[in-house]
């Protein structure tokens, strides 16, 4: 049956079908009764219910609304629900939005929400709150996409930066990321203090590895670096490796070389050492002109020179050197803690008697032979001399003296001052060059 209104109505006009009224409210006509076989028609429009379906060709439809602004307007003015889409199963509700390329679906799936394009399910919210992806899927903010297909969340902003925030709690939280399998979910992971405002990178489980403070400190080992890298364990580095400041280690850590730690240098609380613990050499080398060993104050203790001498010093001052035709030695010749050997020279122009060697104290030396040779002028005077002493006197041998000319001077010794004397009285005031050898043999 179709229902046929009048035309161009007036308010209030009033058309009556069968049993049922209907009244032309200025706008509509209003009634109720309509059976499934009726229709309703509006000039061009038809409102039909056939076959348990509804059809209106019109324009827009307002449910609680006067005024609808879409094909379907809804208005709910004492519920924030404004409509309910129910089915009467435990399965599924499901709504299809369908144009002309294709659909996509939203679904109830008891109380977990789908979407679902084309009917696949893409993403997944659950009734505790937890948005999921499955697995062959990919979340995407920004950009126009990512040719890995491995990557399962791809932000992008191709006009700018890109980020991604986690925030926690102010003072305590912790905000972060989380790496795991299956069926462990944390196995590693990126986490930020709120109360350190250090970040730190977990593997193992919760185990910290490395951490980076607020004030660009990196530690290994340690979850508080006092160092811009700072590695509580041991350090593997292989290629070449550039300090550009110091390398400091503690009291007894050793810088170690060698696959069998071969060589070490290290520092005790006291001293300072370099063991070579290997069977073989330790080579000390230089392209330099020559390698020094010396205090830090300055002073010098070794000096040896590129085709050149090698230098001993004693408080700073050269005792031994050697030359291309032996050594040089400045100073005595201590033989076994028993015998002295040194020389000494004089200059002297006196008739007086005049000490040419002092050295030698009588607590320490029991005997001396001298070996002598004075020059004045062309005139050269060579004598050996035997001496003792008993602690106060001193007495002499002169058992060996030859000279070109005349004698140059004549000889004796004494005690004074605690000392071994060895005198000598020139022959004339003209100037005389003394050389004098000794080897002394102590008490």
């Amino acid at each position: 049956m179709a229902i046929t209104f009048p035309q161009s109505p007036s308010t209030n006009d009033i058309h009556v079908v069968g049993n049922i009224s209907y009244v032309w409210d200025g706008a509509k006509w209003a009634g109720g009764g309509i059976t499934p076989i009726d229709r309703l028609i509006e000039d061009s429009n038809i409102l039909e219910i056939e076959n348990n379906n509804l059809l209106w060709t019109g324009s827009n439809v307002g449910f609680g609304t006067n005024n609808p602004g879409r094909i379907l307007h809804v208005k709910s003015s004492g519920s924030s629900v404004v409509s309910d889409f129910e089915c009467d199963s435990t399965f599924f509700t499901s709504i299809d939005l369908t144009n002309t390329g294709g659909y996509a679906r939203i679904t109830s799936l008891n109380n977990d929400v789908l979407l679902s394009p084309a009917g696949s399910e893409k993403l997944r919210i659950s009734s505790t709150g937890l948005v999921s992806i499955p697995v062959s899927g990919v979340l995407q903010v920004g950009g126009a996409g990512s040719a890995e297909t491995d990557s399962k969340l791809y932000v992008a902003n191709t006009g700018g930066n890109a980020y991604i925030q986690v925030k926690g709690a102010d003072s305590t939280g912790i905000a972060g990321l989380k790496f795991g399998r299956n069926s462990v979910a944390n196995r590693a992971g990126i986490d930020w203090s709120a109360a350190t405002d250090n970040l730190t990178i977990r593997t193992g489980g919760t185990n910290p590895r490395i951490t980076v403070s607020s004030g660009g400190n990196v530690g290994m080992g340690t979850d508080n670096p006092t160092a811009k890298l700072d590695v509580n364990g041991t350090l593997n580095v292989t290629g070449v490796s550039t300090f550009q400041d110091n390398v400091n280690l503690g009291d007894n850590n050793k810088i170690i070389l060698g696959d069998g730690d071969d060589l070490q240098l290290y520092h005790t609380s006291t001293n300072s050492y370099i063991d070579d613990t290997a069977t073989g050499n330790l080579n000390i080398r230089s392209n330099g002109s020559f390698i020094n060993l010396g205090t830090i104050s300055g002073e010098t203790m070794i000096s040896a020179k590129t085709n050149g001498n090698v230098e001993l010093f004693y408080d700073n001052s050269k005792k031994f050197e050697t030359t291309s035709s032996g050594v040089s030695i400045t100073g005595n010749i201590d033989v076994d803690n028993t015998t002295s050997i040194g020389s000494a020279t004089s200059s002297l122009s006196t008739l007086t008697q005049t000490a040419i060697h002092t050295e030698l104290a009588v607590a320490t030396y029991r005997s001396v032979e001298y070996t002598i040779q004075a020059t004045q002028g062309t005139n050269f005077h060579a004598t050996k001399i035997l001496a003792l002493h008993n602690g106060t006197t001193a007495y002499h041998s002169e058992y060996g003296t030859i000279f070109n000319n005349s004698s140059v001077a004549s000889f004796d010794v004494d005690i004074s001052g605690g000392n071994l004397r060895l005198l000598a009285t020139g022959a004339s005031a003209s100037q005389t060059d003394y050389v004098v050898n000794f080897v002394a043999t102590k008490v």
